[in-house]
């Protein structure tokens, strides 16, 4: 199956862009500030995901959260509210537990980037839906972020509508279909290749991927490459 030549867009459709710039405008968000929100909540994730990763790797050894805590001074009720997830350790917290485990960082069994920078970007983008668009949490797959994200860089991308007005209009439906012919031709077993599906993806997280991408700063951009 041949693809359309298509001049897909490096990061947003100008349709996508300027509604991204016009929603942070609607909740008095500086742009300026979203970059700042949106890298914070990034370096939150992988700071979550060492966290984990050092946790698992010190109950291998014969160690706790707890053990960590005490070792490095802070009050029992401090780090039972780590445990508890009530609150989270602050980051410099894991250098210091890698200290006192005398363990070397090499010898932690830590994710490989990718999936960091997948947790991080999926944690990043719902974060978008639940806060700033005021959606009820959903779980976000590898393989919608791959579909929206082909689908807002499509040139005549177009900002969601009723579903019966997307697959009956010729321009919108044809956008849906050079995504799935785009999807076809990945040859993923799982991808998605039907253009309501699709729709109803689209409809659901093109939004906040949208403010996500908007949010993402120039060197960020390995948070955004779901290959």
């Amino acid at each position: 199956m041949a693809e359309r030549s298509i001049p897909w867009q490096p990061t947003l459709a100008p349709a996508w862009l300027e509604w991204a710039q016009a929603a942070l405008k609607r909740k008095w968000i500086k742009e300026l500030d979203y970059h700042k929100e949106t890298r914070k909540r990034l370096l939150n994730t992988l700071a979550d995901e060492y966290w984990k990763s050092l946790i698992v790797h010190a109950v291998k050894k014969g160690s706790s959260l707890e053990d960590i805590g005490r070792r490095l001074g802070f009050e029992r009720g401090t780090y039972n509210r780590w445990v508890a997830e009530k609150e989270r350790p602050d980051q410099t917290v894991f250098f210091g537990g890698v200290l006192v485990l005398r363990e070397e960082l090499k010898n932690i069994p830590f994710p490989m980037n990718r999936e960091l920078a997948w947790s991080a970007a999926s944690a990043a983008i719902t974060q978008a839906s639940t806060v700033e668009l005021e959606k009820v949490p959903h779980d976000f797959h590898h393989e919608d972020w791959r579909c929206v994200r082909r689908f807002v860089r499509h040139p005549q991308s177009f900002l969601p509508k009723s579903e019966a007005s997307a697959l009956s209009d010729a321009t919108a439906f044809q956008v849906l279909g050079d995504v799935v012919n785009w999807n076809l031709l990945t040859g993923r077993a799982q991808a998605i290749t039907d253009e309501k599906k699709l729709y109803a993806l689209v409809r659901r997280w093109a939004k906040p991927y949208a403010l996500f991408r908007v949010g993402l700063l120039d060197g960020l951009e390995v948070f955004d490459d779901p290959t």
